[in-house]
């Protein structure tokens, strides 16, 4: 497949089953090996460009005090909805506390690359960061509810260890990525 011209770097149906059937092996159900796949996809393309986000910043006029300041908010962000996301979660279910941050991140990534001004980008970027936040406890919730309790730390070991290889792809993919 790699010699294929037209290998884009996306799993085929085969290599997916090949995953699934892996994680079915080991006791996992198709939620924990697709969950892991899709979020160690997404997050590794997040931080293609993740790490160059203060020179974009000082691009669009913010001082290095403005850049930090962008970064505490971005960051408290990212925490601050995880209580409301969980009652959330358990008064309207997981099911729509997983898709509709979904839905709200993906627009407020089309207002951040529309942005003119560094805190219309930060507060786009922040807006984001809520909605991964939001929804965090009911992603976990299907996590946890996807696989039987005696496999839930090698469910989750193998959710964080995709994690943690995204994290380290996606710079990786960036640096490949600004020469073209």
């Amino acid at each position: 497949m790699k010699n294929d011209p037209d290998f884009g770097g996306a799993l085929t149906l085969v290599e997916i089953n090949s995953w699934e059937r892996t994680g079915r092996s080991l006791g996992l159900s198709r939620n924990i090996i697709v969950m892991s796949l899709t979020t160690s996809t997404f997050v590794a393309a997040i931080f293609t460009w993740n790490r160059i986000v203060p020179l974009a910043l000082r691009e669009l006029g913010a001082t290095d005090l403005q850049v930090s300041l962008s970064f505490a908010l971005m960051t408290v962000a990212t925490g601050i909805g995880q209580f409301p996301g969980g009652l959330w979660a358990d008064r309207f279910g997981r099911k729509p506390l997983v898709a509709l941050p979904t839905f709200a991140a993906g627009a407020l990534y089309l207002v951040a690359t529309m942005a003119g001004t560094w805190w219309e980008f930060v507060l786009a970027m922040a807006g984001v960061n809520l909605m991964s936040s939001i929804q965090s406890p009911a992603f976990v919730m299907v996590m946890a509810e996807s696989v039987d309790a005696r496999k839930r730390g090698m469910a989750f070991g193998i959710f964080q260890f995709f994690i943690g290889l995204s994290l380290a792809a996606g710079p990786a993919l960036g640096l490949s990525l600004i020469h073209i």
